[in-house]
């Protein structure tokens, strides 16, 4: 299937399953605040088992490295150019840090991952590519300087201590510790087809191919639209009134 066909198809699957969720809630037959208990899942289960196997099993490169160190600089220069952007504007501190943490950083943990693994179902060499650059490029850097300035633009308490400590909360994350443990997997050559190894590989597949539907689940019943369509009542009055 062409890649172009393989994108759209999946988005579609993905909006789909969304829009199932959502007219669920609309009927109560889900809620939302049974959110956390399907993000919770997709954090310390899917996700990690999902990480882990996509890793262990590919062949990994160096060409990696470099792309998730480009992805940080690419970032890096984004921060820049939003605090130059933000002085000049002379914005306030909150939304100096918004500002920052929205041009800076982005995550592939929900929706980009779920998307992914439908165009790159059977890659598994691209799904590390993806993995490596997003959690090894985004990660740390969204985890440890994204937290400081959430938390020293947002916050009273400018001690060093304290936002180091939240800072390095991601690198005890299961989300971390996955990315490590397929890592080095992959790296030391470690057997995925033998014996009880493969009984290991089969029981994370289960959770990991539940990755995709847990996240539609928690973006569907988390989903609102009361914004957008505030937004645009206020643009179409301001065309009419002009």
């Amino acid at each position: 299937m062409d890649i172009q066909l393989r994108v759209v198809s999946s988005i579609l699957v993905l909006v789909g399953l969304i829009t199932l969720v959502m007219v669920l809630r609309r009927f109560g037959v889900v809620n939302e605040e049974q959110g956390h208990l399907f993000s919770t899942p997709v954090t310390r289960v899917t996700l990690p088992a999902w990480i882990f196997v996509s890793l262990a099993r590919s062949v990994l490169h160096w060409e990696y490295a470099i792309l998730a160190l480009v992805m940080l600089l690419a970032e890096l220069a984004s921060l820049v150019l939003a605090w130059l952007a933000g002085r000049q504007l002379r914005l306030a501190a909150p939304q100096q840090g918004a500002l920052l943490l929205t041009a800076g950083f982005g995550s592939s943990a929900l929706l980009g991952y779920a998307l992914i693994s439908q165009v790159y179902a059977d890659n598994v060499h691209a799904i590390a590519e993806a993995v490596v650059i997003s959690e090894l490029g985004v990660g740390p850097a969204l985890f440890t300087l994204g937290t400081m300035i959430a938390l020293y633009y947002g916050s009273e308490d400018h001690a060093i201590q304290g936002r180091m400590v939240e800072a390095l909360r991601f690198f005890r994350s299961l989300i971390f510790l996955s990315v490590v443990a397929g890592l080095l997997w992959s790296t030391l050559g470690l057997p995925t087809d033998v014996a009880y190894v493969r009984i290991l590989f089969q029981a994370l597949d289960v959770p990991g191919s539940a990755n995709t539907f847990l996240v539609a689940l928690t973006v569907g019943v988390l989903l609102h639209f009361q914004g957008l369509k505030a937004g645009f009542t206020w643009s179409c009055w301001s065309w009419t009134s002009s």
